[in-house]
Formats: C-alpha cells, structure tokens, sequence
C-alpha cells in the first residue's frame, strides 16, 4: 500500500510539476527572445493546458511584434540614410548657389562703384556700365527664381512635368559667362567648362 501511493504521488506530481517546470523554461527562453521551444499540451491537468496555451499564444504574438519592430526599424535606418543624404546635397547645392550669386553681385557692385567714381566718362561707356548692372541684376533674378522653384519642388507645392529634349554635344560645351570688371584687374564669371 505505502510503495503504491508512492506511485500514485509520483504520477500526480509528474502531471502537476513537470508542465509547470517545462512552462518555466518555455519563459526563460521567450525572455532571450528564442522562440523556438513550445509547451506541451497533452495530457495535462486543464489549468496547466491553459497556461501552456497562454505561453505559447504569448511567445507567437512577441515574435511577431519583434519581427515588425525588426523590419520597422531597418526601414527607419534607410529613411535616416536618405534623409542625410538629402541634407548633404542640399548643403552642397546651397554652396554653390552662394558662389554663383557672388559672381553677379560683384560685377554689379563693381560696375556701380564705376559709375559712381566717374570711371565712365562717355554716354557710350555709362550706358555699357548700367547694360551690365541690368544683365547681372537679371541673372541674380534667374538664379533666385531657380531657388524658390527647387524649394517648391522640395516642398511639394509643384510637380514636374516630364518632357523630352535634345541633348547633343553642342548642348553640353556653351561658353560660360565672363566679364571684366571696369577697373581691368580682374575677371569673374563662369569659364568654359569649369566646374562649381
């Protein structure tokens, strides 16, 4: 009788504690995020069955929530990579609109000064100083256009429109804009193929 309860304990204890046990183990392991490993549902008392059921809803749900978080977070690292590409670019590009809008401002200012000093003593001479000044304004007018349309672009307040042109090699190689300033000593502009 005393060795048959003893089985009898045995028995009830492996129906009660081993679920449990394995259960503890199913726990440790979601919590280093392994989710390989499920709990038992057969043969069980029903309160254990439910908890194994509960863990293995729970450890599914986290490693879906993780995978998500996973593809989440890659897709936020190459928006991140954009982005500072973009930023990279748009210094770039602010670089060399400041570069292009000194050209103009110098040749205006210079030709100002000119006038100014009385360098143009002819009627001929003053109208070429202020043709200039009036080119060079336009050409700051054009260059400030082309900003404010990118900054519309970039903002999505305008769409481009997709259209074909030509592109040939006399397309490429204009000659660059150059002018002297009136006192002859130096020359600013754009040459022929040079880079900004």
């Amino acid at each position: 009788v005393w060795f048959a309860t003893l089985l009898l304990v045995v028995a009830i204890e492996r129906q009660l504690f081993q679920p449990i046990g394995e259960a503890v183990q199913v726990a440790k392991r979601i919590a280093r995020q392994d989710f390989s490993q499920k709990c038992g549902t057969g043969g069980i008392a029903r309160q254990s069955r439910a908890l194994a059921e509960s863990l293995n809803e729970m450890s599914d749900q986290l490693q879906s929530a993780l995978s998500q978080l996973r593809q989440a977070n890659a897709q936020l690292q190459d928006d991140i990579r954009a982005i500072e590409r973009s930023e990279s670019a748009m210094k770039h590009l602010i670089g060399n609109l400041s570069h292009d809008l000194k050209t103009p401002l110098a040749l205006i200012s210079g030709y100002a000064e000119g006038l100014s000093a009385g360098m143009a003593k002819t009627p001929d001479q003053q109208q070429e100083y202020c043709g200039i000044i009036l080119d060079e304004t336009e050409r700051m007018r054009q260059i400030i256009t082309r900003m404010l349309q990118l900054s519309q672009l970039e903002s999505g307040q305008v769409q481009l429109e997709l259209e074909r042109f030509p592109c040939g090699s006399d397309t490429l190689h204009q000659p660059g804009h150059q002018r002297q300033l009136p006192d002859g000593k130096h020359q600013v502009g754009q040459q022929q193929g040079a880079q900004h």
